[in-house]
Order: C-alpha cells, then sequence, then structure tokens
C-alpha cells in the first residue's frame, strides 16, 4: 500500500492539472459560440489540426498523455505516465527492469517486471513513474521507494 505521505504530493500535482483542464473546457465552449470571428476561428484551428504534430499535441492534451508531474526530472519518462500499460491492482509500486542489477535493488520487495529493452522505471501506484534510468543505472532508486512505498519501503 501507497504511504499517507504520497497522498501529500496530491495537491501540488494535480491543481495545475485542474486549472489546465478549465482552461481548455473554457475554450471549447468558446469555439461553440455561434458568430463570423468564432467560425474564423474553427477553419484556423481545423487547419491547424491537419499539422501532424499539432494533432498529437491536441490528442495528448485531450487524454493527458501531456501531463509531466517533473518537468525538471534527470530522465525524460520521470514524472510522466508510464509508457506500459501496467496496472497496480494492490496500490504497491511497479518495478520494470531490464537488468538484474537494478531487479536486485529492490530484493523481491516490490512487484517487478522483467523487459527485454528500453529504459528501467519505478511506476508509482498512480501510473506514473517516479524513477528512471536509461542506463541500468540504480541510483536514486532507494529514494524513489521511500517516496512512493514509504520510509521502511521494505515492509512493502
Amino acid at each position: 500500500m501507497a504511504p499517507e505521505s504520497l497522498l501529500d504530493t496530491y495537491g501540488t500535482e494535480r491543481h495545475p492539472v485542474g486549472e489546465r483542464v478549465l482552461r481548455n473546457t473554457r475554450a471549447q465552449v468558446a469555439l461553440m459560440r455561434p458568430g463570423p470571428q468564432v467560425a474564423a476561428l474553427r477553419e484556423v484551428l481545423k487547419e491547424t489540426l491537419e499539422i501532424p504534430a499539432a494533432k498529437r499535441h491536441f490528442i495528448a492534451m485531450g487524454n493527458g498523455a501531456d501531463i509531466d508531474y517533473a518537468p525538471d526530472a534527470a530522465h525524460p519518462l520521470v514524472g510522466r505516465f508510464a509508457p506500459l500499460p501496467l496496472v497496480s491492482e494492490d496500490g504497491r509500486p511497479i518495478l520494470v527492469a531490464c537488468s538484474e542489477e537494478v531487479r536486485d535493488v529492490v530484493n523481491g520487495r516490490v512487484r517487478t517486471v522483467e523487459a527485454d529493452s528500453g529504459p528501467s522505471f519505478l511506476m508509482r501506484p498512480d501510473g506514473y513513474v517516479a524513477w528512471a534510468a536509461s542506463d541500468e543505472d540504480p541510483a536514486g532508486l532507494t529514494e524513489a521507494l521511500r517516496l512512493v512505498a514509504g520510509s521502511d519501503w521494505a515492509s512493502v
């Protein structure tokens, strides 16, 4: 089970996301208004969505895949939604790792998934990445485990 201290990060992380959802909802409502100015704006937006990168941006924004809780993290996966469809049914973190060296850090105390390739990462119970490493260096993994599993993460 995730520690109560993990809940302390909820307001800091989710408040900006909520503000963004509200802004996007207001923009969508504004686009539904009648009138020549809004019709022109809809046409410009329609043209913009024909650009593949713009289309990907709007799709990611609409489904929340672009949320980044740690934009300044050392690894680009940290703070982002896990790149694999994993579900933490018991509220525990999940470690995905290619190397035995990384899996040995947790010593079987959290659920692990062996991967064939890609970076190793620790997924929080909510599906976001708390730690990641492309070079299979487990530095920082223990600290991330303490954050997502509590100070005594060995009891998970």
